[in-house]
């Protein structure tokens, strides 16, 4: 995952105490969810990219029994081998070499989701399944607005439901099911608001992003933000 910027989002040490250190909506519930529903077994190699500090790679192993493994640019290589440092367009995995990846919070994050995409779909074995949860715009008519916003932003790179689609499309990942997650966005936005007085910090952090608070206000009001978990799965040999 191309790194977010220093003052950005995912470094805004509030919103990680406000999710536990999951640092998107959801928290762990929804990756627990997410390998129920992706029928994701023991013992089957899993890949979490953008996996920051490993958290996730913790839970797959520990508590669902998989042999997982975390791609981070800003990862310290270690934890018996488990994370990597590497960026999600350029991943340092063999070809067909994991069961399944997930994507939480990458493609509206990293600079070109195209070649993200494709080296996913490279390291996936045939048949491998693939868990995305990510923002996306509500309102498609407003997307293009969320393309102005500065790069400290987590809404910049919010495709819209179709946009996602069509993504994976041209990728030849076959999508079987999407649920919309939105309620526990909000329910984030909520307990920020209650922490720090406002929901500014979800969308900007605290940095030079926040210098545009009024016009990130503008476009969240425009494009109506949302939370959504999609499973989509690579042709089989």
């Amino acid at each position: 995952m191309t790194p977010a910027p220093a003052d950005g989002v995912y470094q805004d040490a509030e919103l990680r105490r406000a999710t536990d250190g999951a640092i998107r909506p959801g928290g762990t519930a929804l990756t627990d969810h997410a390998v129920t529903l992706a029928r994701l077994r023991p013992g089957e190699v899993v890949l979490d990219v953008g996996c920051g500090a490993g958290a996730t790679v913790e839970l797959l192993t520990d508590r669902h029994g998989l042999t997982a493994i975390g791609v981070d640019p800003s990862a310290a290589p270690g934890d018996g081998g488990r994370l990597v440092r590497g960026r999600a367009e350029a991943l340092p995995l063999a070809d067909r070499s994991v069961d399944a990846v997930l994507a939480e919070c990458v493609l509206s994050l990293v600079a070109d989701p195209v070649a993200a995409l494709a080296e996913i779909v490279r390291v996936l074995r045939p048949g491998g399944r693939l868990v995305i949860s990510d923002l996306y715009a509500r309102n498609a008519s407003a997307a293009r607005q969320l393309r102005a916003l500065p790069t400290g932003s987590c809404l910049r790179g919010a495709f819209t439901v179709a946009g996602l689609l069509e993504l994976l499309r041209g990728a030849r990942v076959r999508w079987w099911c999407w649920e919309d997650h939105s309620p526990e966005l909000t329910a984030l936005a909520v307990r920020l608001t209650w922490r720090t007085g406002s929901a500014d910090r979800l969308w900007c952090g605290t940095g030079s992003c926040a210098a545009a608070r009024d016009q990130v206000r503008a476009a969240v009001r425009a494009a109506r933000p949302g939370y959504l978990l999609l499973l989509a799965e690579t042709p089989g040999d």
